[in-house]
């Protein structure tokens, strides 16, 4: 869940995304793993604090990440 309007600086993207409602370990994976290698394998730098993860990249690669963290989040949210 998109919770602000990205922010654009040329073609980069800083977008944030809410993960109220979920196991922060499940989503983010131990000593954040899922979260780095997402980091690894797109370009993109993740970060998280509190319920929120905050993206930042250039915006298609935001976008990808943006979706797959929301489709994640949903699997979790219904149990998946």
């Amino acid at each position: 869940m998109n919770m602000d309007v990205p922010t654009f600086e040329s073609n980069r993207l800083s977008q944030r995304i809410s993960i109220q409602g979920v196991d922060p370990l499940s989503l983010c994976g131990h000593n954040d793993a899922n979260l780095i290698a997402l980091e690894s394998r797109f370009g993109v730098k993740v970060t998280a604090r509190g319920d929120t993860i905050r993206l930042d990249g250039e915006s298609e690669v935001v976008k990808t990440v943006s979706n797959l963290l929301e489709e994640m989040i949903s699997c979790l949210r219904r149990g998946d």
